[in-house]
């Protein structure tokens, strides 16, 4: 066996996750949960196995196939009405608290992140996802026109941990979700943001817990200049109008909006002509979607870049700055792999109970997906200068879910298996004229 490919974290976090699946934690919690009160055909285990590790998502599957898969997995008989009995309050309560002690799990506190030679101590990716239920429910899950579930996940960039998450109501504001983790901010964290979670109470608290933050900010708040002691409004347009393509300014010292915000620096940055067309072209494809057109107006803005940021200008230039800000568009690519390799948006019509059971079986399938992606991908770029593919890597991941959870494996020869398979089929590809993650990182000096 290589030398090169003993990971020993990779290790440590395989026999948490299983400490933590075992048959005698799983009775444990289900107990606690009100699950299982006595001893039963449709054992914890078998139902984690059901809504987790079932190769076609369980909220496609019908009863009777999830009968079937249960007698051949688990040789266990039930019925299709006694099986639809066992998809309920407890049942959801049970998966949910699986989930929330597997991310607070010991190994959590272990992390081994990509070390960062600047002032970050993590890198802090919020975003959501959220899809269309073709069922509706007389509470919770409202969306704009029908049901609907937006899940919201907060992550390192560095480490691939969890930071915080939750489940929400298709309908509810990216903003209203922020304020709630205003709580955990530590100091020399970086919190990367997108405007739909634009908060001025949330930058002034960054910055007086000594983190620091790279957002958008919204085109319809005024921005002030002091000078003598007078406030002096800025059009940030018109300043954008004086740079040529690919360039950028900096402007320091703004003051934002009536309560007049302190903000240390607004970089302006002016997208090149290929960058531009992407951009449009992905824009109008958007509100074309939503049936509605870009003015020209709306198109003049699409040209600019605009970043507040706290994060003094002698450790990311303004260029820097935008590539820095650019990192947030990876997790696009771990929603994309949510959707396309758990198919968490795969729904037919079914109880609230079965839809919250298949939403939090697949929350934990991506989560342990995750944990392990992240710490392959940390070893291989520190071992062997390589970048693997966060969604190649999780599709490997996902098919030997079984064998991680129940614990069906020599843990060597899987790690060494795995790790042989990454470096041969899980590099990361290289879109011409676009720089990695990890390449990114290393451009501006974070790692």
């Amino acid at each position: 066996m290589s030398q090169i490919l003993k990971d020993p974290f990779f290790y440590e976090l395989l026999r948490d996750i299983q400490n933590q699946c075992s048959v005698k934690s799983l009775e444990k919690l289900a107990r606690e949960t009100g699950f299982l009160k006595r001893k039963r055909q449709l054992t914890p285990e078998a139902f984690l196995a059901l809504c987790v590790l079932q190769a076609q998502p369980s909220a496609r599957s019908s009863l009777g196939r999830m009968c079937s898969y249960l007698h051949l997995e688990n040789n266990l008989s039930i019925s299709e009405e006694g099986l639809n009995q066992r998809f309920s309050t407890k049942g959801v309560r049970f998966l949910k608290e699986l989930l929330c002690r597997l991310v607070q799990s010991r190994f959590s506190t272990k992390e081994q992140p990509l070390i960062s030679q600047l002032s970050f101590s993590r890198i802090r990716i919020l975003d959501s996802t959220g899809f269309s239920l073709p069922m509706q429910f007389p509470d919770g899950y409202a969306g704009s026109d029908s049901s609907g579930v937006k899940v919201q996940l907060e992550y390192d960039l560095l480490s691939g941990n969890f930071l915080y998450g939750g489940v929400r109501e298709g309908k509810e504001n990216d903003a209203t979700f922020a304020k709630e983790t205003v709580g955990n901010i530590l100091p020399e964290d970086l919190f990367i943001r997108d405007l739909g979670y634009f908060s001025t109470m949330f930058l002034r608290e960054v910055d007086q817990r000594g983190a620091f933050y790279v957002t958008r900010f919204k085109s319809n708040m005024k921005m002030f200049q002091k000078e003598n002691g007078t406030f002096h409004e800025l059009n940030p347009t018109e300043l954008g109008e004086k740079l040529l393509p690919g360039e950028c300014l900096e402007v320091p010292n703004i003051y934002l909006g009536a309560e007049r915000l302190y903000i240390p620096r607004l970089s302006i940055h002016r997208l090149t002509e290929d960058q531009l067309k992407r951009r449009q072209r992905k824009q109008k494809a958007v509100q074309k979607k939503k049936g509605k057109a870009l003015t020209s107006r709306t198109l003049q803005k699409q040209a600019y870049n605009y970043l507040f940021t706290n994060i003094p200008q002698e450790e990311i230039s303004s260029q820097d700055l935008y590539l820095l800000y650019s990192l947030r568009w990876q997790v696009e690519i771990l929603f994309k792999t949510w959707k396309s390799h758990f198919h968490l948006d795969k729904v037919k019509r079914m109880k609230k109970e079965r839809f919250e059971c298949h939403l939090y079986g697949v929350l934990i399938a991506i989560w342990i997906s995750m944990r392990f992606t992240f710490q392959a991908r940390l070893y291989l770029y520190k071992k062997k200068g390589m970048e693997i593919s966060e969604y190649k890597t999780m599709s490997f991941i996902r098919e030997v879910l079984p064998q991680i959870i129940k614990a069906h494996l020599d843990k060597a020869i899987f790690i060494d298996d795995l790790y042989c398979l990454l470096i041969r089929h899980g590099k990361k590809s290289r879109k011409k004229g676009r720089s990695t993650q990890l390449e990114i990182l290393n451009m501006i000096g974070v790692i």
